[in-house]
């Protein structure tokens, strides 16, 4: 989901609409520092500064150094206290939702734990 700081001068100066408003935000990126981006989708902003940490992108948008695409699961509080603002688009919606894909050999049974956690993700 795309948050940014409600002090954030992009946001108080309410100059963004639009998903591509957000080109002139710098971006705010979980990433690997040793591997290369391998989706270039997720690269919105001209602007970039990557971390491989979520915790420390999440406090880099929370300073209000730029936007981020961040897991509702972790942000979730914090919108809650106000402290991040869930960006709202004209033009499409604020969210990315990925599949889960659950591989695992024929030869080695699904352990009880495996199985519960299967059983759960097949549930919602």
């Amino acid at each position: 989901m795309a948050t940014l700081s409600p002090t954030h001068p992009a946001l108080l100066d309410a100059r963004i609409h639009y998903l591509e408003d957000l080109i002139n935000v710098r971006q705010i990126l979980v990433r690997s520092r040793d591997l290369p981006l391998t989706d270039p989708r997720a690269l919105i902003g001209a602007t970039h500064w990557s971390t491989d940490s979520f915790d420390v992108a999440l406090q880099m948008v929370e300073a209000g150094l730029g936007w981020g695409d961040l897991p509702l699961s972790r942000i979730a509080p914090l919108l809650a206290a106000g402290r991040l603002v869930r960006l709202d688009f004209r033009n499409t919606r604020n969210e990315l939702q990925l599949p889960v894909h659950i591989l695992w050999r024929k030869q080695h049974p699904l352990r009880q734990a495996a199985r519960l956690l299967i059983e759960q993700l097949c549930k919602r």
